[in-house]
């Protein structure tokens, strides 16, 4: 990604709780940690079968700005989408990759969990 206007769907990152009395799965905190805009892709219609096979299709691709020094972001970390038709919805975060072509950006993979 080289265009900044391309970053157009407000999303939040918050953390992840440990549930209490040992139950199974996460909780989510209700703080936002960092605001940033973003670009949100979902799984290509050309891939869709594939995705199907890995149980992948509700995957996202999130393009950010690199926050450098103001944010680390952590896989024990979820993202909240803010606003767009995802609004709402809560995505744990998969992977974090910078992009080496264009180091101004960071590329998230997650997948929905609400």
């Amino acid at each position: 990604m080289r265009n900044f206007n391309k970053l157009k769907i407000r999303i939040g990152f918050i953390n992840t709780l440990s549930r209490v009395g040992g139950k199974p799965g996460k909780e989510y905190s209700e703080d936002t940690l960092f605001n940033c805009w973003a670009s949100i892709e979902n799984v290509w219609l050309k891939d869709i079968q594939q995705a199907k096979a890995n149980n992948t299709e509700t995957d996202l691709t999130i393009t950010i700005r690199d926050p450098l020094n103001t944010f680390e972001i952590k896989k024990t970390h979820a993202v909240k989408i803010l606003n767009g038709r995802f609004k709402d919805k809560i995505y744990d975060i998969s992977l974090i990759q910078k992009d080496f072509q264009d180091s101004r950006f960071v590329t998230l993979i997650c997948k929905q969990v609400i």
